[in-house]
């Protein structure tokens, strides 16, 4: 491809949506994993099931984000559809509920997570409002069915846990790259 070439939105998300998909399979079965082996962990299938989707859904906001500083708000539509598409069509396919689930809470949790305009706090500041604290503290309950400031350690466990793998995902994939093209 020529570098003056720009790939349309539809382009870029048949380049990225295998990326989000596995991402969304891959991230929620680790960390489910991960908290039973560091963390002592176990979870019923009904709570491992909201686990799974709550995760996906934060990958899946996450990818949103990058799409609309790189795309803009109509590139960005017309991107995550056809990646929401590609999504929905893998969870359709294992035939586990997780599908439905998806669908029900993706809109609430966008906006949710809309809210919350700083991935992290800013030097010096609280956590509080920030992305990737506020679904901590929403996984830490749901994990612990107590409040999460209970369970601190935990919940700064597992801030840095996702920090670490979304970082981890860009880092190994294209994916600025492919959007800015």
């Amino acid at each position: 491809m020529l570098w003056s070439q720009r790939l349309s939105p539809a382009e870029k998300a048949k380049r990225v949506g295998p990326i989000v998909v596995e991402t969304c399979d891959m991230a929620p079965n680790r960390f489910i994993d991960w908290l039973r082996r560091e963390q002592g962990v176990r979870l019923d299938s009904k709570i491992a099931n909201f686990v799974r989707v709550e995760v996906m859904l934060f990958i899946y906001h996450i990818f949103d984000r990058l799409a609309l500083d790189a795309l803009g708000a109509q590139g960005r539509s017309v991107f995550m559809d056809s990646v929401f598409a590609q999504l929905l069509a893998s969870l359709l396919s294992e035939d586990t509920g997780i599908a439905a689930l998806f669908q029900q809470l993706g809109n609430v949790r966008q906006s949710e997570y809309a809210k919350y305009r700083d991935w992290f706090p800013k030097s010096g500041k609280p956590t509080r409002d920030t992305l990737f604290w506020e679904f901590s503290k929403k996984l830490t309950g749901m994990i612990t069915k107590k409040e999460p400031a209970e369970h601190l350690e935990l919940l700064l466990a597992l801030n840095v846990y996702f920090s670490s793998v979304i970082l981890s995902v860009l880092k190994k994939t294209d994916v600025v790259k492919i959007l800015k093209q």
